[in-house]
């Protein structure tokens, strides 16, 4: 559930922006009929009608206007979160690196309500999002593992200076260690033991403020190189970096952690049902500990070299990754296109 705190963030975050380079009914005509809404003017005679009135006629509406208006249905996370998809559209937003700036705006407010945006095909070249749910949350307790303690020790030293480290821990009121070391890697970890130590300060916490502003800039591919390492310090305790300097020790959802591989093999399926065009059947992925359900079509001799059939697959198989990621589920969806010319079978699946 999409909370009224995200909500109001998420208000204040689009603003006025929200059609980007359209106008509002060109915007909003991409997700509703306007022509069938009412119209709350007596002037007018849809809805449609209404928002050219008092946005461009007469400009007596606040340019959020639509996070209030009861015909747009946003009280719906459902339809809140196929807006916000809409709004970084290459077809709304022009720049991809603007579009990919605001989704990582969007999924900071939406993930700790359990949603994100995420790209699930292209236009141009350009990324087209859509959104799902996500798995659970689970910020990591206890204290700063040891291995962190030793990691972020040899990284956070190479950014700043013997003052600068002492900064970064102060600005986030960091408990102040006993003693702080001259040298920089035990100066590092005096300060994340001083946390351990304060029951009362939230050291999680803490150093999500101190990696953001690390974690979140982009200063080229050394600073990339060190984002990568301190992921990489967090993903051996299972803990995963999210952004707005918060911390997971969930799986990640991101379609780049799916794997690419084969399909399982044939004697791992087994059979659930038969429909028009084939067998379905029920397989496991080992790698994402999921069952997903497995559609092979049986062609007649001569499909597989056939160009008309191989659109056909092509375009059913986009059709089911559409509804897939369009779906409200709280399973992880996977979805394969594969077509094997040596068995002669075409299949989709999806979980």
């Amino acid at each position: 559930m999409i909370t009224s705190v995200t909500r109001r963030d998420l208000r204040q975050l689009l603003g006025s922006s929200w059609s980007g380079r359209l106008e509002g009914t060109e915007f909003l005509s991409r997700l509703y009929d306007l022509g069938a809404l009412p119209s709350n003017d007596d002037r007018c005679e849809d809805m449609a009608g209404d928002i050219v009135q008092h946005t461009q006629a007469n400009e007596d509406w606040d340019p959020d206007w639509i996070f209030t208006d009861s015909r747009l249905q946003l009280d719906d996370d459902a339809k809140l979160l196929r807006l916000l998809a809409e709004t970084v559209h290459p077809v709304v937003l022009a720049d991809s690196a603007d579009a990919e700036k605001a989704v990582a705006k969007i999924n900071a407010l939406l993930l700790p309500d359990g949603f994100e945006l995420f790209p699930a095909g292209s236009m141009s070249g350009r990324p087209v999002f859509s959104w799902r749910d996500t798995l659970p949350r689970r910020p990591p307790a206890g204290d700063f593992p040891s291995s962190l303690i030793a990691g972020l020790s040899l990284i956070i030293p190479e950014l700043t200076t013997s003052a600068g480290i002492d900064s970064m821990f102060e600005v986030e009121d960091f408990p102040t260690p006993s003693s702080i070391a001259n040298n920089k890697p035990e100066k590092v970890k005096s300060w994340l033991r001083a946390a351990n130590a304060d029951s009362d300060f939230d050291h999680w916490a803490g150093l999500g403020r101190v990696l953001a502003p690390i974690m979140e800039v982009d200063k080229g591919a050394y600073h990339e190189d060190t984002k990568k390492r301190i992921r990489g310090v967090l993903a051996r305790r299972s803990i995963s970096y999210l952004p707005g300097g918060r911390f997971t020790t969930a799986p990640q959802t991101a379609i780049a952690a799916l794997p690419s591989s084969t399909l399982p093999a044939p004697e791992r399926w087994a059979e659930i049902g038969f429909g028009g065009f084939g067998m379905v059947y029920r397989a496991h992925d080992p790698l994402l500990e999921i069952d997903f359900a497995l559609k092979v079509f049986q062609p007649y001799a001569g499909l597989t070299s056939n160009a008309d059939g191989r659109a056909r697959f092509k375009r059913e198989a986009g059709l089911l990754f559409r509804y897939a990621t369009n779906i409200s589920s709280e399973s992880t969806t996977r979805g394969t296109c594969q077509m094997d010319d040596r068995s002669s079978r075409w299949s989709t699946s999806t979980a």
